[in-house]
C-alpha cells in the first residue's frame, strides 16, 4: 500500500522558528513548584509554559508581570504553548 501525503497538510518542524509568530507580553503566572505558567496577552487566549522550556532557553528567575518575547506554537482546540522565551527589560 503506497501513502501519499495531502498537500493540503502543512509540517512545519519545531526548529523552525521563522514559521512561528513572535510575541512580546507579561507573566500572569508561574509557579515553579508546579512546574508551568502562563503568559497574558490583552484580548487573546493565555499561553502556556513548562519549566522545562524556561531551562532550555536559560532562564533562571521569572516572576509575575515579568516581560517576555516568546515564539508562539499553535496548539488545536488550546491558545497556544510558549517557546524561546527571552525575557525583555521594561
Amino acid at each position: 500500500m503506497n501513502y501519499t501525503k495531502p498537500s493540503s497538510i502543512a509540517f512545519v518542524s519545531k526548529t523552525d522558528s521563522a514559521a512561528y509568530e513572535r510575541i512580546r507580553a507579561q507573566i500572569k503566572f508561574y509557579s515553579p513548584e508546579r512546574g508551568y505558567g502562563f503568559i497574558k496577552r490583552e484580548n487573546k487566549q493565555d499561553i502556556f509554559f513548562t519549566n522545562k522550556t524556561l531551562e532550555k532557553c536559560g532562564i533562571k528567575d521569572l516572576q509575575e508581570n515579568d516581560l517576555v518575547e516568546f515564539d508562539l506554537v499553535p496548539v488545536p482546540g488550546k491558545g497556544g504553548k510558549a517557546v524561546n522565551i527571552k525575557k525583555v527589560a521594561k
